[in-house]
């Protein structure tokens, strides 16, 4: 299948994806959408690293959504928001050298800067194995480090954004077949998750031409059949459509198929 950019005239051909390619591009999307909420919002990047001390624990993802859910409940407890991103990985070093089958995260969140703790792994080491170079104003280190509880907690100022998210994006490269081969469970483990977003997950096209309408209240924003809209609320409650635009991206017609399809 061809698609074709009615604007620009740039067209490529779409080719069926393996599992790990559209993990990839889900990924990538997700990357965009949290660098565009930080943005928006005036937020700054923080690390996480998250390993287990136990080995075989039988830990997975389940307390990572613990984790956020308690970090939700203190985040909106101080007027604060945040978003998140998270990728699993095994430790394959102690896998190699010790035998040991863990999992470990690496995560970025986005949130206001001092709301959560800025540590090194650096010396002089002063709390809990980390050097604490400021303290979180919304969840301080000793809380974050005791309500993880499994081992090693890392979470640290990003102070340059460039490659934040193609460091991640290292950690889904490998196959989920050598996922499998450390436990047979862990073949269909979730390799990557984030918080829910809206427009800013949005193709490039339709965020932009969106963006101008995001500081407006009380409007919504609908994307449908290659179609987006802003919309408000009219006397009667439906939803009144103020302006739209379509995709320029349509699907190239083989010579066998009839008409032009939105993409």
């Amino acid at each position: 299948m061809v698609i074709r950019n009615s604007i620009t005239g740039k067209q490529f051909e779409v080719s069926d994806f393996s599992l790990n390619s559209r993990s990839l591009y889900k990924f990538g999307r997700t990357c965009t959408a949290l660098d565009r909420w930080a943005a928006l919002h005036g937020k700054v990047l923080y690390w996480f690293t998250l390993t287990q001390a136990v080995a075989d624990s039988g830990v997975t993802n389940d307390r990572l959504h613990k984790l956020y859910a308690w970090l939700g409940q203190r985040f909106s407890r101080a007027g604060e928001s945040f978003r998140y991103l998270w990728a699993v990985d095994v430790q394959w070093g102690r896998l190699k050298n010790r035998g040991e089958r863990v999992l470990h995260w690496h995560d970025v969140v986005a949130c206001s800067e001092g709301a959560l703790p800025d540590c090194s792994y650096k010396y002089p080491k002063s709390h809990r194995g980390m050097f604490v170079r400021a303290d979180g104003g919304v969840i301080s280190f000793a809380d974050l480090h005791d309500r993880w509880g499994l081992g090693i907690v890392m979470c640290e100022l990003v102070r340059s954004r460039f490659g934040v998210f193609n460091y991640l994006r290292r950690y889904l490269v490998k196959d989920y077949g050598e996922f499998k081969e450390v436990l047979p469970e862990w073949g269909s483990l979730r390799r990557f998750g984030s918080s829910h977003f809206g427009v800013e997950s949005w193709p490039e096209w339709a965020y932009e031409w969106v963006r101008p309408y995001l500081a407006g209240e009380g409007l919504y924003f609908v994307r449908k059949g290659g179609r987006v809209m802003v919309c408000e609320h009219d006397a009667e409650g439906g939803l009144r459509v103020l302006a739209s635009a379509r995709s320029p991206w349509s699907i190239v017609p083989c010579p066998h198929r009839r008409g032009v399809y939105n993409a």
